[in-house]
């Protein structure tokens, strides 16, 4: 594959793109550890860090995950759109499984679209029953049920189609780190499968929290269940931190052998 070969510089492009998304990967992770840190050290130590929304320590505390909540969406947003654009270019490169890319794009590009549209459709849902029931109540519930259930199955059905662009990048471009970034990616979302299963089992069987971020888990000193979900949760970020980290790494080793013009197999344009 030559340099001025436009397949050359798709690729290229669409390896930086992948490293882009891995690396902000991995700034969306930190702050998200940060709170679920947060979370174990409160049921831990059984300190009560939420307790008013009024003046004090606490507004300090809620301001400061206000920020973090943010850095991470801010995070996360640039690292989607370093995938699409990523997988954008690959498709069009000559690698030997570009149409497993071509496929993919089209299929993770609407899943994240239609992903975004339902949490859109969760808060506008959420605030009108909260406006029509007061405090929001049972239809509250019934609704972020509904909502997680679906969102869950869907994010499971997103990180199965990326894993698999990760196996076929490993074979094309040989990077075996791209294989153990899809494991840790499976591995992962198991683990967010069963811990949000049992979060909304045991959500429903418990009273509703009147405190938003108490039923997030950020005072759990009365709830073991709570403290365990969250420590789960945190395990889970660990690993996907390492997912983008060997990621990373693999899209970086795929650069440099791009740019030696070494070990990146192609398949010739038809003539």
């Amino acid at each position: 594959m030559p340099k001025t070969d436009s397949s050359y510089v798709l690729a290229t492009d669409g390896l930086i793109g992948i490293k882009k998304y891995f690396l902000y990967g991995m700034l969306a992770m930190l702050p998200i550890i940060v709170l679920a840190l947060m979370s174990s050290f409160v049921g831990i130590t059984g300190a009560i860090i939420v307790e008013s929304v009024y003046g004090g320590p606490t507004l300090y505390i809620l301001i400061i995950i206000t920020i973090i909540s943010i850095a991470a969406l801010v995070f996360a947003a640039l690292s989607l759109l370093g995938l699409l654009f990523g997988l954008r270019d690959i498709r069009r490169s000559n690698l030997k499984s570009v149409d497993l890319y071509s496929g993919a794009s089209r299929n993770l590009r609407r899943i994240a679209i239609s992903i975004l549209i339902l949490i859109a459709l969760y808060y506008v849902l959420l605030i009108f029953a909260l406006i029509s029931s007061g405090t929001g109540g049972t239809s509250v519930s019934v609704i972020s049920f509904i909502f997680e259930i679906i969102l869950l199955a869907m994010a499971i059905l997103f990180a199965i189609k990326l894993a698999s662009v990760y196996k076929n990048l490993s074979k094309d471009i040989s990077q075996q780190r791209f294989n153990t970034s899809a494991t840790l990616l499976i591995v992962s979302v198991i683990i967010n499968a069963a811990a949000e299963i049992v979060t909304l089992i045991s959500t429903a069987l418990s009273a509703p929290q009147n405190n938003p971020y108490i039923s997030q888990g950020l005072s759990t000193s009365q709830n073991p269940v709570a403290l365990v979900i969250n420590i789960i949760f945190l395990i889970e970020y660990i690993l996907l931190t390492l997912h983008f980290y060997f990621g990373y790494s693999a899209s970086k080793n795929a650069l440099t052998k791009l740019s030696r013009n070494i070990g990146i197999p192609a398949v010739q344009p038809p003539k």
